[in-house]
């Protein structure tokens, strides 16, 4: 049972994204699939999912065509598919969400059979080798267990028929766990291949993709550029694939070629844009933070240590209270979005995430959401013309592709719409920003723009507050770093003054539950 595509190609917008692309799926082995953003990977998906159809070509299952099935065919054919977010409800338990999507195990009449129910998905699991409750709300589980939750579903046959699944397509499955539940991820996906299941892993750790795919095929530019078979690819060799006479060094973005830090320019001297004293929060237990002009902090901890939550809850999105707040000087009595935009600070949140970009608008759209009052005409009127030209200066100086105001948003692949987002909050002119994960998702020519952006934006005198689990982004562009523990800053380190080193902050991290973990390093390397 061979799933395959054969001279695939599609167009938007009369703009061929995916051109020419042929490449054969085996059951039992684990295929990965690379490429920058914009690529065509997620372009490919869609087609495979149904989600999409192919404007070229065919796709074909075991040699019949099944092109153009839809969703809910493709499903019942055995091709089954984990998006990035999983499209689990977050309120509803493990066994409620395995309903979703699929069918419920039913008694008689329409009533939900929840003994049969559990024992569907109680049997998957079991098979994963791993723990996860069944009766608790998703949102309370780790991020492993969600995906495991998720996969579960996805390979399930419930009561309402079709075929066993047959391939599993995974998009950026370890974007949100971190060392360990990467390990039990990675052992899953293995069962599952062994099981006969041929899995599609697409991501942009590609150090990951060397460790568990057999075959690796990568695009660039919407075209299939090689295969590696048998385990024969490199990173190095992966990399130049992907990125072929645009290849970029591997190396974090050099601190030197910018602006030196307020520590080094100014000795330390210069007064602090923010202070915050006591920030409290369903995570945080008294966060005390100084930001200056001039210089990059960067915010880290093991999951659960409030570092996912900090910025949200200083940006007043999140539930939280201070008992003390100053801006320049001036005490800040309310934690509001409404407060920080009128005193010029940015929340720049996960590309991911609810808000950060109306998928429905075009590119020239989003990026004029938050400065409507610099492109007014008159009262209801925008000025098209400059609405245009703010859209190719961005896209110029952030290399947004395709460059194109009128482009639809959710064409965009993740890379490119990240650097709208930033782009939007650029164009506000702000002081300060706070940014979430700035590189999550996003291949590694993208990210070291995005990194080397961000230490330009440190050079114009901005004031930058990261929350990472990208130990690469921090060693990229960090000033100082705090790491948090149980909610509070455990440990401060400052370029310069400390050792700073990939080994140095995950031992800061570390140190204070006695054990060692792993994460990700998006750009490679150490400084």
């Amino acid at each position: 049972m061979v799933l395959a595509v054969n001279g695939l190609g599609k167009q938007f917008d009369g703009k061929w994204v995916l051109e020419d692309v042929s490449i054969t799926f085996e059951p039992g082995r684990i295929h990965g699939l690379v490429g920058h953003n914009g690529s065509g990977k997620s372009t490919l998906i869609k087609i495979l999912a149904g989600y999409h159809d192919a404007s070229a070509g065919e796709v074909t299952l075991d040699g019949r065509p099944i092109n153009n099935a839809g969703p809910a065919a493709i499903r019942d054919l055995g091709i089954r598919f984990v998006h990035q977010d999983l499209g689990l409800i977050s309120e509803f338990t493990a066994m409620e969400n395995l309903g979703i999507g699929g069918v419920f195990s039913q008694q008689s009449g329409r009533s939900i059979d929840w003994k049969k129910q559990a024992l569907r998905l109680q049997s998957v699991i079991d098979g994963f080798g791993s723990e996860v409750p069944l009766d608790v709300a998703v949102g309370k589980l780790s991020a492993v267990q969600r995906s495991l939750i998720a996969i579960a579903r996805a390979v399930e046959v419930g009561d309402g028929g079709g075929s066993p699944a047959r391939f599993l397509v995974l998009d950026e499955p370890t974007t949100a766990l971190e060392g360990p539940e990467v390990e039990v991820l990675f052992g899953v996906i293995r069962a599952l291949a062994e099981s006969g299941i041929g899995v599609i892993y697409v991501s942009h750790n590609l150090r990951d993709v060397i460790e568990l795919a057999t075959s690796i095929s990568v695009l660039r530019n919407g075209e299939l550029v090689n295969t590696f078979f048998d385990r024969k690819a490199s990173y190095e060799s992966l990399l130049t694939a992907m990125l072929g006479e645009h290849l970029v060094s591997d190396e974090t973005p050099n601190l030197d070629a910018f602006a030196v830090s307020r520590l080094q320019a100014q000795g330390g001297a210069s007064s602090a844009r923010l202070t915050v004293r006591g920030l409290r929060s369903s995570l945080l237990r008294g966060v005390d933070l100084d930001l200056y002009p001039g210089e990059c902090v960067c915010v880290m901890g093991l999951s659960g240590s409030g570092r996912e939550e900090l910025i949200y809850a200083l940006a007043g999105s999140t539930p939280s209270l201070s008992t003390s707040m100053t801006l320049n000087g001036a005490a800040i009595d309310a934690l509001s979005p409404l407060t920080w935009h009128e005193q010029k600070i940015a929340l720049v949140p996960g590309n991911r995430m609810p808000g950060s970009s109306v998928k429905e608008f075009t590119m020239r759209e989003n990026l004029s959401l938050v400065s409507l009052d610099q492109l007014r005409l008159g009262f209801r009127q925008l000025d098209r013309k400059a609405e245009t030209s703010m859209v190719e200066r961005w896209a110029s100086r952030l290399e947004i592709l395709p460059a194109d105001p009128e482009y639809g948003t959710r064409n965009l692949s993740g890379g490119n719409r990240q650097k709208v987002i930033l782009a939007k909050w650029l164009q506000a002119d702000p002081t300060t920003l706070f940014i979430d994960e700035p590189t999550a998702g996003v291949d590694v020519g993208a990210a070291h723009k995005l990194l080397t952006e961000l230490r330009q934006i440190v050079g114009e005198g901005r004031t930058l507050l990261v929350t990472t689990s990208e130990v690469g982004d921090v060693l990229a562009v960090a000033d100082r770093v705090l790491i948090l523990h149980e909610g509070r800053v455990s440990q401060e380190l400052v370029r310069g003054r400390d050792e700073f080193t990939e080994s140095s902050l995950l031992l800061a991290m570390n140190q204070n539950i006695g054990e060692a973990t792993t994460m990700t390093s998006s750009t490679g390397g150490t400084k």
